[in-house]
């Protein structure tokens, strides 16, 4: 199976990516280290995409050819919502949008 992770470098998501290539399956991270780590995947054997949510072709590109997209890249933490409430709408809205339904 090949799986995209957004928000692959942060600590759930580099986990998540790190579990799925241990059972065999082709992944692909999408972050854009705003928050997450590189060195938390640098090792791991998955295609890394630095990329903003916010850009429709990166998580395009991103997913193409992929069976599941754990969607996890998002601003999270309260002071940084608070303290940019319109980056993390437009994070957090449109980049939810901007994942496509696979069916």
């Amino acid at each position: 199976m090949k799986a995209c992770v957004t928000g692959g470098a942060g600590f759930i998501g580099s986990h998540l990516a790190q579990a799925l290539v241990k059972k065999g399956h082709d992944v692909v991270v999408l972050d854009d280290l705003s928050s997450g780590s590189l060195p938390s995947i640098e090792k791991l054997k998955a295609d890394f995409i630095k990329g903003d949510l916010r850009d429709y072709e990166v998580v395009k590109k991103a997913t193409r050819g992929c069976e599941v997209v754990y969607h996890l890249g998002a601003v999270v933490g309260v002071a940084d919502c608070v303290r940019n409430p319109k980056l993390a709408h437009e994070v957090n809205s449109q980049g939810t949008f901007n994942v496509p339904m696979l069916v």
